[in-house]
């Protein structure tokens, strides 16, 4: 790794200004399951120790110790060679790719059975510092070497759909030579690389949280995004956070418009030996040099395979109805799916009883739509989908998580749809008074007057309007019971419009990490759900504020869609009685919880976080609090995936409401 002083250190909150897009999900594989398995500390251990001098390496026949990788030094050209004979050896035919000063990457191919053109690159540089005549660069860079060298030895017999590049490059240390003349040559040619995976210090963890960081950009998002998933699904051990930085090979291919990450150990456990001749197989965390490495296993195989799988479906909704309820699932992959006992599948339990399975009973195209039997009143009805490989290569299950071969999904995934079968209405009204236009440094209102009585139970916010610059605007919506909520503050920047927006605290992305044009389901800055438990009845008022100059707009069309139970509806001064006294964001949540809470007096009172049998998992407060509101978190990563009470015990009274944890 080039200087680290090049390298901008983010947070998590990085995504807050990058934006994942929407994408086909990963689908689990038994094949890259047993694959990872192949690495082990063993394998990782024989390819480190002869390439950082610690037991002789046979290079041509010969002993022969590289004590040093450095670019100016003999040990750097025999271990070059010695790459080359290791992937020989696998059973590729490998070439030196030269540049000036007599540099040379070292590059095997694996060509794709169905997109022979089109590439994957797995890398890491095999040069090291310091420019003494002992450098054994255990951790920068043997270990990206060694993580390149065992995917290659893994792949060496499969068949892969995408082309693989597997390439070790020279002269990193001296400004990302190597990859940057590769790169350039890349893109003179015309090549269509898909996506690079660059492996850069893989071995160094001292805290024993398994972090490793990722460094990407806009333009590989989606790589990303995928990247991750894979992670989560074969390494779930791995924790990753994220990075701005050019410091590495990654960065020739940003450069030439390729998309392309930077997997490395974590910045904020950063090798105190970087750079040293003390950065020695001695002070490398075997285990967690063994994850990473499956990880970037895993990833290049699925990219390379292209074990991806779109699947759409609109949650069938809560309401009264007893008769059978439809479920469409739209399908959308280069692959072909399983026909007969191993078709796709819907698997439902009702309450909690054990899952059933249907078939569809109507297929067009990739539409598939299936029949759940109808249920009593005060059913729920939990259900997910389940597709597998027409060879029985892979299983993808909506929602993503679920597992099971011959037949697909007979693991359920961790989280479900569901459906209640109760006095339980949606109400979808739209103003009629527009549209209207959104000016220079103004603030449009307009309102939606609801006179039906219920009580909220949950509520989202549809917009539609054109604007050319969305980094001005600012949409707040205030309802009858409730103080206004922030729905998007300056997002999108330059960009144009929110199109059909819909603001939906289940939504799975944040309107932060969207870009323009926003369009689909997001998660608002506010939770909606303030309103959970108020009346509906009322005055529901949309502001659109423009906050610059030289660009206006038009408000075209605003909804609210209010899930309700029918009846006597709360007074607009509910909004301090006990039920909306604590409030939760995000639901579901993966990571953080932030609670908050009114006390209308001052009282001791007991926070806590209860499983559903009503047992305490973690005690949060027990004191007094003054009269006032409160705002706190809580981390719940900690806490298995599942639903959570959050109960405010205050003297005789207690408050309690539900939350999802999704990891």
């Amino acid at each position: 790794m080039i200087k680290l002083m090049k390298t901008t250190i983010l947070t998590l909150s990085l995504f807050l200004v990058i934006s994942f897009p929407t994408n086909a999900q990963v689908a689990f594989s038994p094949l890259v399951e047993d694959l990872i398995s192949e690495t082990t500390e063993t394998t990782i251990t024989e390819l480190e120790e002869p390439l950082t001098g610690n037991v002789p390496a046979i290079i041509d026949g010969e002993e022969y110790t590289i004590q040093t990788r450095n670019a100016y030094q003999e040990g750097n050209q025999m271990a070059a060679q010695w790459i080359f004979e290791r992937l020989e050896e696998y059973g590729y035919e490998p070439y030196y790719h030269e540049f000036e000063d007599d540099g040379q990457n070292v590059i095997a191919e694996k060509t794709g059975t169905e997109y022979p053109d089109q590439q994957y690159i797995i890398c890491g540089h095999y040069d090291d510092m310091p420019s003494g005549p002992v450098a054994p660069g255990a951790d920068d860079n043997a270990s990206g070497t060694v993580g390149t060298l065992e995917a290659a030895r893994i792949l060496a017999e499969y068949d892969t759909k995408y082309t693989i590049i597997f390439a070790l490059w020279d002269e990193e240390e001296l400004g990302l030579v190597g990859s940057e003349y590769y790169a350039e040559e890349a893109a003179a040619n015309g090549d269509d690389i898909k996506g690079v995976i660059n492996l850069d210090m893989i071995a160094w963890e001292s805290q024993g949280d398994f972090k490793c960081s990722i460094s990407t950009n806009s333009l590989s998002n989606e790589l990303t995004s995928d990247f991750v998933d894979i992670l989560n699904m074969y390494t779930p051990e791995i924790e990753p956070n994220y990075i701005s930085s050019t410091a590495s090979d990654h960065a020739s291919f940003w450069n030439e418009g390729y998309p392309a990450l930077l997997l490395i150990e974590d910045m904020d456990d950063f090798n105190n030996y970087y750079h040293t001749v003390d950065d020695d197989m001695d002070i490398l965390n075997m285990e967690y040099f063994e994850k990473l490495t499956r990880g970037a296993l895993a990833g290049i195989t699925t990219f390379a395979m292209d074990y991806f799988v779109n699947l759409q479906h609109e949650p069938i909704t809560s309401g009264p109805e007893t008769g059978g309820r439809e479920a469409v699932l739209v399908t959308d992959s280069s692959n072909s799916y399983a026909s007969g006992e191993d078709a796709p599948r819907l698997y439902y339990k009702v309450n909690d009883g054990d899952y059933q399975h249907l078939n569809p009973i109507e297929t067009n195209e990739d539409t598939l739509t299936f029949l759940i039997p109808g249920q009593s009143l005060g059913s729920e009805v939990e259900y997910y989908f389940a597709v597998q490989g027409e060879d029985d290569d892979f299983v993808a299950t909506l929602p993503s998580g679920g597992r099971g071969i011959n037949p697909p999904g007979t693991e359920a995934p961790d989280e479900t749809f569901s459906y209640l079968v109760d006095e339980i209405y949606f109400a979808n009204q739209c103003s009629n008074t527009l549209p209207k236009p959104i000016e220079d440094n103004e603030t449009t209102y307009d309102t939606i007057e609801i006179n039906q009585s219920g009580t909220v139970l949950d509520v989202d916010v549809k917009v539609h309007l054109n604007h050319t610059y969305d980094g001005d605007l600012t949409l707040v919506m205030e309802g009858p019971a409730e103080d206004p909520v922030t729905l998007s503050a300056v997002n999108g920047g330059s960009g144009d419009d929110y199109l059909n927006t819909i603001f939906d605290d289940e939504a799975e992305q944040s309107i932060e990490n969207g870009s323009a044009p926003f369009t689909g389901h997001y998660q608002p800055e506010e939770p909606l759900s303030v309103h959970d438990g108020l009346t509906m009845a009322g005055d529901w008022i949309l502001q659109v504020e423009d906050n610059g100059y030289s660009d206006e707009g038009t408000l075209n069309e605003w909804c609210v869609i209010i899930q309700y139970e029918p009846g006597i509806q709360t007074a607009v001064e509910s909004n301090k009685t006990t039920q909306k006294q604590i409030q939760l964001y995000p639901v579901p949540t993966k990571d953080r919880l932030n609670i908050s809470f009114h006390m209308e007096e001052s009282s001791r009172a007991v926070l806590e976080i209860k499983d559903m049998k009503g047992r305490t998992v973690k005690t949060l407060a027990n004191k007094t609090f003054n009269k006032g509101h409160y705002q706190m978190y809580t981390t719940v990563r900690d806490l298995p995936a599942g639903q959570y009470l959050i109960n405010l015990q205050t003297g005789n009274e207690q408050i309690t409401k539900k939350f999802v944890v999704s990891h």
